[in-house]
């Protein structure tokens, strides 16, 4: 503690009298301002030296007869000491006691900054021990606190006596309050069973040793009932005395769902070995783990002539290095399984040299010293004969189904060339680049024809992406997109659109700094123009399109588009998610449309395992909730 600690925590002012005072005014001045010294100044205000309680005391005591007419300068000290702001509290106390003085005045800067005496620094060391225990007694009420609200069970016991339990304590062992624990035989909780091992825990020489690591013992509650419980302990200064303090949980549902693991893997174990597939497991370097009885029944291999050897021996020679790098590229994938016979006919090698065609499957299991592949393989030589047989038969029908797609095909090839022709053709008379146009009006043409273009084109892919989504022959192109700039610029190009016809679009994006999700980016493109184009065409002038989205930590990823238009009646909500619905209304007349938008927004988002919601009331407006999961975040801001 330093000496301007003290002046701060004492907050005393200086209090000077002028030199020609008399003794009695100093007194009164004293008194009155409740301090035990004096600064003597002269009338420039310098300080002559210092007049305390304890000289008028000393003068009045001698009888001096001429006491009326003495001034403070005839009984004052001059100051021989001072101290300063930095010094220590202990170096200025100890220069009192040399001294035989009582105060010092402190210089700053060659000034007075104020006195400070004997009593000042016992008033401040007494704070400053008030301080320390109120912030002991502080401690002590949230430790004590923070046990009695603690979920676990918590006891303390001295000499093998509770001395102490919390609320979850009582609640655990049957009580109905803690203090009925009190004064308890600690061994008495323990089954007896367990109370050997509970003495042998504890050291014999030293009862209050703690229990030696994490123990799992049986505990007996009030009432009888036992309960498999995790008990820790700890030692602890106790209301002054050594102490253990235990913590312990219930463990019973997870010691029984450890055993339904256990019993879980031998059922499975079982089921593996009676699969009419092959089931071969191997680890991350290639080697085999499992080899269940029906792959020995395939591949001719007894199990101890595969363990432990590589995958490779299953496979022809000509094969091998394809499959090391497909194993390999499945292991640094994001997918959790995969067909292996999607890149061509998987041949699988017998003991005996012969081959044979094969389906297989291959998983990911993610354990703590590495992951696990586990291939299940179907020899499919007899299946292939009879498909042959099949396709045979099936021929002629597949020539006219063949003749049906083929004629789409060729249809939707003949719409696109000169739709994108028009289209080309028309921004060039829009943007005017062979020079200006001089007719208003050729302009205007150009730019309808321009859209009609887009719409036809648009309704074309709308049905193409439907053959695609029905023939499950459409694939994602996941990447890494940035959600917010790709919202953004949705936004952008429907903006102008949206201006022309009198309507707002509201942006309200938060969370989306740095929010990258995995997912197609041209098919969430896709999804997001559907729904704000749908909301800018039936909403009327004046009216107002808000796009919103936000991050929730378990809900993943919300983006919604809501508008002030026309709305939809609830029971025709169904029917505006269906393909080909156009729905009565003035203001829908007054647009095409495919009537797929909606419906192929719905199928996208399903096939980025989100979800599509629409909520709507007629005459009031619309909104439309898309729901990423989690699985789809890859980062955001911290």
């Amino acid at each position: 503690m330093l000496v301007r600690d003290v002046m701060a925590l004492n907050r005393r002012d200086v209090v000077t009298v002028r030199a020609g005072a008399a003794i009695d005014e100093a007194a009164r001045l004293l008194a009155a301002r409740d301090v035990g010294v004096l600064a003597v100044v002269d009338g420039d205000g310098r300080s002559l030296g210092l007049v305390s309680e304890r000289d008028i005391a000393r003068t009045c005591a001698r009888g001096i007869a001429d006491i009326p007419n003495l001034r403070v300068t005839d009984i004052m000290t001059a100051p021989i000491e001072c101290c300063r702001p930095g010094d220590a509290i202990e170096a200025v106390r100890q220069c009192m006691v040399d001294r035989h003085t009582r105060h010092l005045p402190v210089i700053e800067d060659g000034k007075m900054a104020g006195m400070i005496s004997l009593r000042d620094i016992a008033r401040a060391e007494r704070r400053r021990i008030d301080a320390v225990n109120d912030t002991l007694a502080e401690t002590e009420r949230k430790f004590r606190n923070a046990i009695d609200n603690a979920p676990n069970g918590i006891y303390v016991q001295i000499g093998g006596v509770v001395v102490y339990a919390n609320r979850a304590a009582a609640s655990l062992l049957g009580a109905a309050d803690p203090r009925e624990l009190i004064g308890l035989q600690s061994i008495g909780l323990y089954h007896p069973d367990c109370r050997d091992e509970v003495r042998r825990r504890r050291s014999a020489a030293d009862r209050h040793k703690p229990l030696d690591g994490v123990f799992e013992p049986a505990i007996v509650r009030r009432d009888g009932l036992l309960f498999d419980a995790e008990t820790v302990s700890q030692e602890v200064i106790w209301d002054g005395e050594p102490a253990i303090l235990v913590h312990f949980r219930d463990c019973t549902a997870q010691k029984k769902a450890e055993r339904g693991l256990r019993e879980s893997e031998a059922r499975h174990r079982g089921i593996i070995d009676l699969a009419a597939d092959a089931i071969i497991s191997v680890d991350a370097g290639g080697r085999i783990t499992h080899f269940n009885r029906a792959a020995s029944a395939i591949f001719g291999y007894a199990v101890a002539e595969v363990v432990d050897q590589s995958l490779d021996m299953l496979l022809p020679e000509r094969f091998r290095a394809a499959h090391d790098r497909h194993l390999a590229g499945f292991i640094d994938s994001p997918e959790a399984t995969r067909r292996m016979d999607r890149r061509g006919t998987i041949v699988g090698l017998r003991k005996d040299g012969t081959e044979f065609p094969a389906e297989a499957s291959i998983s990911r299991c993610e354990l703590a010293d590495g992951p696990v592949l586990t291939v299940m393989l179907r020899d499919i030589a007899e299946r292939q004969q009879a498909d042959e047989a099949l396709r045979a038969a099936k021929t002629r029908a597949e020539i006219a189904d063949r003749s049906k797609s083929e004629f789409l095909a060729n249809m939707s090839h003949e719409l696109r060339t000169p739709l994108n022709a028009i289209i080309g053709f028309s921004e060039i008379l829009a943007m005017q680049t062979p020079g200006s146009v001089r007719d208003i009006k050729y302009r205007d043409y150009a730019r309808d024809i321009l859209q009609s273009g887009r719409h036809l084109l648009s309704l074309v892919n709308d049905i193409l992406d439907l053959s695609r989504l029905d023939s499950a022959d459409l694939r994602l192109d996941e990447e890494i997109v940035d959600i917010g700039e790709l919202i953004r610029s949705c936004i952008l190009n429907n903006r102008e659109r949206a201006g022309d016809a009198g309507i707002d679009i509201v942006e309200e994006i938060t969370d989306d700094r740095n929010l990258m999700l995995r997912a197609d980016p041209r098919r969430l493109r896709q999804i997001l123009t559907n729904l704000i184009s749908n909301a800018v065409k039936f909403t009327g002038p004046e009216g107002t399109v808000t796009v919103r989205s936000w991050l929730k930590p378990r809900d993943g990823y919300v983006l919604q588009v809501i508008d002030t238009g026309i709305g939809i009646a609830s029971e025709d909500i169904p029917k505006a998610l269906a393909p080909f619905e156009h729905l009565q209304s003035t203001l829908s007349r007054k647009h095409d449309g495919s009537g797929l938008g909606l419906f192929l927004a719905k199928l996208l988002v399903e096939r980025h395992g989100g979800s599509l919601d629409l909520q709507s009331r007629l005459g009031e407006g619309t909104t439309v909730t898309v729901r990423l999961p989690t699985t789809r975040i890859v980062s955001s801001a911290a």
